[in-house]
């Protein structure tokens, strides 16, 4: 199943219970921001960019995977910056998804950009810096996590569930799963669970959602494990955490302090595991403050 978008009619369904302003917003933010493509490795990549600068913002979405999943962090930044937002193709390891971002930033021409990432993104963006540093200027990781043994069994076996499901009990389970994570504030549930349907019913397959676990089990077996290892990259990282959000164990959460260097840290209180979504101004006043 390819990342394809709805035609009106269908889109008009599945979104009709969303307040109209926040619906119409998605639907003007794809008609301004039609995908671009380019194979990479045999891979056809699909990804969106926007916004004018001197500086290139690479955002790394989480496990929703598709680029417009940010869409109202890339209509935040774009008014400053260049904007690069990558969906992701059911690759089975991190570094292949490294590699691939690469590709696509040499099809746009650029050679080095700022990373904006969270959750499944973050961890995607310390793979990026482990096997690409010259790429990566600053890093901004929010409500992310490196994995250890305990966690790469779990998602494991996940893994080995999911493969187990057809395909629309897989899909139905990790839209389940996604939107207890991603828990949206009362005022846009409606949103996002229309925008979960959409994702998981029509754009989405099986093979992504074990592209998302299978590369999460590769990161937690591979990922950097001492500041040595980042050694060639010489940027700053900025830490964006919330007080409650527990979506990885502490074990996961200290290992990325022990690896990551330069590490400034912002925490949020009471912003839960999607702190751009439910306190978006302190959010990016911080991320705009740490790019200067």
């Amino acid at each position: 199943m390819g990342k394809m978008l709805m035609d009106d009619s269908r889109f008009n369904r599945l979104y009709a219970s969303v307040p109209v302003e926040q619906r119409e917003a998605l639907r003007e933010f794809r008609r301004t921001h039609p995908p671009r493509h380019a194979q990479i490795d045999g891979v056809e990549w699909e990804y969106l960019v926007g916004g004018q600068g001197a500086q290139t913002i690479l955002i790394l979405v989480g496990g929703l995977r598709v680029a417009d999943a940010a869409f109202r962090s890339i209509l935040r930044l774009e008014p400053d910056f260049r904007v690069i937002t990558p969906t992701y193709p059911a690759l089975d390891t991190m570094s292949g998804l490294a590699a691939g971002v690469v590709g696509v930033l040499a099809a746009e021409g650029i050679t080095q950009v700022h990373v904006l990432s969270g959750s499944f993104g973050g961890m995607l963006a310390i793979s990026l810096v482990q096997h690409h540093p010259a790429q990566i200027g600053k890093l901004i990781l929010s409500s992310t996590a490196i994995p250890g043994a305990a966690a790469a069994k779990s998602y494991q076996q996940m893994d080995r569930l999911v493969s187990l499901m057809p395909s629309s009990l897989a899909r139905r389970f990790m839209k389940r799963r996604l939107l207890q994570i991603v828990d949206p504030p009362a005022a846009e549930y409606a949103f996002w669970k229309a925008y979960m349907d959409e994702l998981f019913g029509f754009r989405l397959s099986k093979a992504d959602i074990q592209s998302t676990l299978r590369c999460i089990v590769d990161f937690a077996n591979t990922a950097p494990r001492s500041m040595s290892e980042l050694a060639g990259w010489t940027g700053d990282t900025l830490l964006i955490t919330s007080d409650d959000d527990h979506t990885f164990d502490k074990t996961a959460q200290q290992a990325l302090g022990e690896v990551v260097p330069r590490t400034h840290v912002h925490t949020l209180h009471g912003a839960g595991h999607s702190p751009a979504m439910t306190q978006p101004d302190e959010f990016f006043g911080a991320v705009r403050e740490f790019l200067g």
